[in-house]
C-alpha cells in the first residue's frame, strides 16, 4: 500500500509540474503540443482523486499516464531551442 501511495503521489506531482510547464510554454509560444499537453494531465489527476479506495483496480493506468505527459512538453522545448 505504501508503495502504491507513493507512486500515486509522485504521479500527481509530475502531472502538476507538467501543467505548470505547459502553461509556461503557452506563454513562450502557442504550439499544438503545448495546447494538447494540459488535457491528459487533467485526465491523469482526476482518477487519482476519485479512486482512493479501489486502488487495486487502477494502479496501472495511473502510473502509466504521467509518462507520455512528461515526454510531450520536452519535445516542444527541444523544438523551441532548435528553432529560435
Amino acid at each position: 500500500m505504501k508503495a502504491l501511495k507513493t507512486t500515486l503521489f509522485f504521479g500527481l506531482l509530475i502531472s502538476l509540474m507538467n501543467t505548470q510547464f505547459a502553461h509556461a510554454q503557452r506563454a513562450v509560444r502557442v504550439t499544438r503540443r503545448a495546447v494538447v499537453a494540459p488535457a491528459p494531465v487533467v485526465v491523469a489527476t482526476k482518477p487519482v482523486v476519485v479512486t482512493p479506495t479501489p486502488v487495486v483496480v487502477k494502479p496501472a493506468p495511473v502510473v502509466v499516464t504521467p509518462v507520455p505527459v512528461v515526454v510531450v512538453p520536452r519535445r516542444a522545448v527541444r523544438r523551441q531551442v532548435l528553432k529560435p
